[in-house]
Order: C-alpha cells, then sequence, then structure tokens
C-alpha cells in the first residue's frame, strides 16, 4: 500500500500545474446523464455551468482550501478545492477527479487500477437490480448479498489507502482530510474519530473545518445515544412538520386516527429513498384501508426540489417538510445521521423499532395486521 500510494502521488505531481485560480474540467460518458447544467457548492454557495457536448467547465479563485461538491439531480462528487486545474470523470460507474495537491493525496485511490475493476464489477452488479421482482424475496436476498459481496474489494482498498495516510507521516491537515473522508467503522469508530481530531486541532487549533467536524462527530456520538432510546417497547418523540399547504401537522394527530405509523425520513436529493418509493406505495395500497398510514418527512433544504419530487413520485401518503434537514428537531429526536432512515409507531405511541426497509417492513406489517 504505501508503494502504491507513493507510486500515485509521483505520477500526480508530474502532471501538476500551479496556478492562480481554480479551472475544473468535467467530461461526462454520452448517455450518462440527462442533466442540461451542473451545481458546483463552495461554502454553502452555489453557481452553475451549463453541460455543452457532455462537457461543463467552472473558474474561480479561493484563498483557501476549501471542501467543495459537484452535483446534478442524480449524482454529486467531492472535491478538495485548491487553485488548480481538475479533471472530472463523470463516468457510467463512478467519478473519478484529479485536481490539487490534497485533493490528489486523500484521493489518490482513485488512480489504483484494482479500485477502478472493483468498482466497475460492483456497478454491474447494481444494474441486476431492475431486472428483480420486488416480490421474489429469495432473489432479493441473493441480489442484496451479491452487492455487498461486490463492494467489499472497493471498500476495503479505500479503507487501506486512507488508513496509510492517518498512521503514515503526514501533516495534521492532511490526516484530518483522511479522517473526514473515511468510513471504516472498523478502524475508526466515532469515539476514535473524535479523540483524533481533536488531536489535529491541537496542532491546527485556527482551523474552522476541524472545529465543525468536531461537532459534528459530537452529535453523532449523542444521537447514537438517543437511538437507545427509541428501541422496541419504548415511547415515540413528539413531531411536527410543515405540509405543502404549509400549514403544521403533528404526528401525534396522525397516530390517532391510524393503527400504525410509519415515521419515514427521505430527501428528494437521497437515491436510496427515492429507489424505496415502488415498495412503499405497494405496502401503502395494501395496508391503508386497515389503518396503517406514512407520516413521510423531507429533510430537503431546497423546498423547490421537495415539491418537484412529490410530483415526479407521487406519493399517496401524507408529506411534510423540515428546512433545517438533519439539524432540524425531528432528526435530532431520532438521532437521524443518514436516510432513509423509517420508525414504526403505534396508535398509543409505542415504538416497534427502526429501520424498517424492504421485507422488514413486510414482516412488520403482516404480523401486525395479522395479530
Amino acid at each position: 500500500m504505501k508503494k502504491l500510494l507513493a507510486t500515485v502521488l509521483l505520477a500526480l505531481a508530474s502532471t501538476h500545474t500551479w496556478a492562480e485560480e481554480y479551472k475544473i474540467t468535467i467530461e461526462f460518458t454520452p448517455g450518462v446523464t440527462n442533466a442540461t447544467e451542473v451545481e458546483l457548492s463552495i461554502n454553502g454557495e452555489t453557481t452553475k455551468a451549463d453541460i455543452v457536448d457532455n462537457r461543463a467547465t467552472f473558474t474561480g479563485k479561493i484563498e483557501d482550501m476549501a471542501f467543495a461538491k459537484l452535483s446534478t439531480k442524480s449524482r454529486y462528487h467531492n472535491i478538495i478545492l485548491e487553485n488548480a486545474e481538475y479533471d472530472i470523470r463523470w463516468q457510467p460507474y463512478g467519478t473519478t477527479s484529479t485536481g490539487g495537491d490534497l485533493h490528489n493525496l486523500i484521493y489518490g485511490y482513485f488512480q489504483n487500477p484494482e479500485y477502478i475493476a472493483a468498482t466497475k464489477a460492483h456497478h454491474q452488479v447494481t444494474l441486476k437490480r431492475s431486472n428483480i421482482d420486488d416480490m421474489d424475496r429469495e432473489a432479493m436476498a441473493a441480489w442484496m448479498a451479491e452487492l455487498r459481496a461486490a463492494g467489499a474489494p472497493r471498500n476495503k482498498i479505500k479503507n487501506d489507502y486512507l488508513h496509510n495516510i492517518l498512521q503514515g507521516d503526514y501533516s495534521a491537515l492532511e490526516k484530518f482530510l483522511a479522517l473526514k473522508g473515511n468510513y471504516d467503522w472498523n478502524r475508526y469508530d466515532l469515539q476514535k474519530k473524535l479523540e483524533m481530531a481533536q488531536s489535529y486541532q491541537k496542532q491546527l487549533p485556527e482551523n474552522n473545518d476541524i472545529a465543525a467536524y468536531i461537532e459534528s462527530i459530537k452529535r453523532g456520538i449523542a444521537r447514537s445515544k438517543v437511538r437507545d432510546n427509541l428501541a422496541e417497547g419504548s415511547i415515540y418523540k413528539p413531531v411536527t412538520a410543515k405540509t405543502v399547504d404549509g400549514e403544521m401537522l403533528e404526528l401525534e394527530s396522525v397516530l390517532k386516527e391510524n393503527k400504525l405509523v410509519l415515521l419515514e425520513f427521505w430527501a428528494s436529493w437521497c437515491g436510496p429513498c427515492r429507489g424505496a418509493f415502488p415498495h412503499l406505495k405497494r405496502v401503502y395500497d395494501e395496508y391503508h384501508d386497515k389503518g396503517f398510514e406514512i407520516y413521510a418527512i423531507s429533510l430537503d433544504e431546497d423546498h423547490d426540489d421537495w415539491l418537484q419530487a412529490l410530483e415526479e413520485e407521487d406519493a399517496p401518503w401524507i408529506n411534510l417538510i423540515d428546512e433545517d434537514a438533519f439539524d432540524a428537531k425531528s432528526a435530532l429526536d431520532y438521532a437521524v445521521t443518514g436516510i432513509p432512515a423509517s420508525f414504526l409507531i403505534t396508535s398509543d405511541g409505542k415504538m416497534l423499532g427502526s429501520d424498517f426497509r424492504d421485507w422488514k417492513l413486510d414482516d412488520a406489517l403482516k404480523e401486525f395486521f395479522d395479530k
């Protein structure tokens, strides 16, 4: 791994161009997107560029390194932005990039042929999903097992690469960037990440990104403790959110009118959330008349994105939004750190548990209504 890291950085350094400004060139494989524009978000500020002949370009200047995100409606790609040239490739199996020195270091695994091959193999397995009947439990279980197996090699290459940086002779800033993009929970749980980030903060006390990251980790730890209080048999937390008409609707009133309610957190930009809608529609049609309701809260920050998604999905259940997103009281009370997130609650306010997806939801509904 050390040899690979050194080889990747040497190759990237040989092509690096120092610049007074940044230039981001994005190339889209023909047919990979039907979007007409791409967005660049830097520190909360967003600019757009048209996609012309499968290409888009951004130029500008920043005073210091910044976290940035490139996105279309269906995909996003994070970059560590400096005044340098960036080459972004939007391909069917994923997005790869080269750019500034810090970006090249942290995302060096993109250049690993084994990582590229593993990513392509994983993509091929995801394509099989469209040929599987949602009702075929055995086929779905086999596909999900194959998907996990296909993702393991890719994840290992990435995790080993970032682990090498975190344990190597690198600066506090470089290690922080590696830690921020690391999801290797076996080596680095939330408590470990907090301790490491705090050690980097001692070396870089004025770095606002590290301070913000530490606060996010602390919230994650607090939310994990909250989640422990949402186990089966516990009492639900009150929720109020805004309807399409702008009215505030309490979860309590919905519980009183139904026998069982699924509290569902999602967002328009969340692919897995919207991918679950066909299944949710099926169970909603089957059990709604028996007393089942879905109280779906969007964590979209953009109200128009939410409305557009509702129009596209034609969801028949109760739809609401909380534009405070993951900082919303409802998201905090239910320890929502990722979406989709779901909770089943009975009419008397008792929790039946969380993370009801696919067959787990089917089994829970069947057991409840067949009593």
